[in-house]
């Protein structure tokens, strides 16, 4: 498991009814729209509110509604009242949630999900499910940084901000009733919601070869360990005792005390937060080159270069880029595939012709995250 933490991340996840004290961590491709529809309605109901009356075009729009999603802002940051809320979250087994969210986004133009692949990996925008299989969806993923990839098709661990968050309640989308029953302590009715809906357990057995099996059981171990779910696909259906660990909730205590648990993080992302909330440009530089030798994650990467390159450090900025290129050039796709991709990254000249740009990126022209996948 990586310990990762970012108020990015917290952000993404935290789903936050103030009028019930119940805090969500949505966690996609597991009944995600019919928990928060529910919480939408609930919140209506108690409220004498409409919220959920235009919860299809607002959800597609990124309205949240009266929940809210980012506690680092307004009254909620810094209040005890934080300490009162009921953290919940709802989990699915692996081999479907996985299989649910490649049916569901991959290939599927205009799909937010899908264009940040795209772009991710160099594939060009025409292509479709048809020429990207199951299999070589998963050979994509399957390297990839946990935090690195799209809520969807990430472990579920990082969705529920494992294992600093210490949820009250975690439900299983393959017992639903249990949920039901504990949002019904909260005066929530569960509002059932699927306009995605895949039938992925229906057609587990037809999309997973042995290849595929082995990659999602290594992909996402920590998913079936958490969880409870057997890595044995023939029994998709069963699953175990939870093993979250016990202790305070940090994200809370980040929340009330506006501090963040750095000393519970591993060390890239720790070096990311320090970063962030360093208060001179030579400490920045500082930080950013002792994350070069530690870093494999391209994105935060990209965010120190820029930072280098700002402050006019080219040799700091090309030592940066010269990273991510590397990390970037291991994507190689199989060559029988080749026709799929957009381009291959060339290392030879890429920082060069960064750095030669330097002017250009100075006033906003060109970002360091442009050049590398340029």
């Amino acid at each position: 498991m990586r310990r990762v933490l970012s108020q990015e991340l917290i952000k993404s996840s935290v789903r936050y009814d103030p009028s019930s004290k119940l805090l969500y961590l949505d966690n996609a491709k597991v009944a995600s729209r019919t928990l928060v529809y529910s919480l939408w309605k609930g919140f209506d109901n108690r409220n004498g509110t409409s919220h959920s009356e235009r919860f299809g075009k607002a959800k597609h729009q990124g309205d949240r509604g009266p929940l809210i999603t980012d506690l680092f802002k307004g009254r909620f940051f810094g209040s005890p009242e934080m300490r009162n809320a009921v953290v919940f979250s709802v989990v699915r087994n692996p081999f479907t949630r996985t299989l649910s969210a490649y049916l569901q986004k991959v290939g599927k133009r205009g799909e937010p999900s899908w264009e940040k692949f795209t772009r991710r990996y160099r594939l060009k925008r025409s292509v479709t499910q048809d020429d990207v299989s199951f299999l070589d969806f998963l050979k994509l993923i399957a390297d990839e940084p946990d935090e690195a990839l799209d809520r969807h098709f990430g472990p579920q661990y990082l969705n529920l901000l494992l294992p600093f968050s210490s949820p009250k309640f975690v439900g299983r989308v393959e017992a639903m009733e249990e949920v039901a029953k504990f949002l019904a302590d909260f005066d929530v009715s569960l509002e059932f919601r699927a306009p995605h809906a895949t039938n992925a357990n229906e057609k587990v057995f037809q999309a997973y070869t042995p290849e595929c099996i082995d990659i999602v059981r290594r992909k996402f171990a920590d998913d079936f360990r958490i969880f409870g779910y057997s890595t044995d696909i023939s029994d998709i259906d069963s699953f175990g005792p939870m093993t979250l660990e016990p202790g305070n909730d940090l994200v809370l205590d980040w929340i009330v005390t506006k501090k963040p648990p750095l000393e519970h993080l591993d060390p890239a992302p720790r070096l990311m937060l320090e970063f962030m909330s360093a208060e001179t440009p030579g400490e920045r530089l500082r930080l950013a080159r002792a994350a070069v030798a530690i870093e494999d994650n391209w994105k935060r990467l990209t965010v120190y270069a820029e930072f280098a390159l700002k402050q006019g450090d080219l040799e700091l900025c090309k030592c940066i880029v010269d990273k991510v290129v590397e990390l970037r050039a291991n994507d190689r796709p199989p060559l029988d595939k080749a026709r799929l991709f957009a381009w291959r990254p060339d290392p030879s000249g890429l920082a060069s012709n960064l750095i030669a740009e330097t002017e250009l990126a100075r006033t906003g022209r060109l970002r360091v995250a442009d050049a590398a996948e340029s």
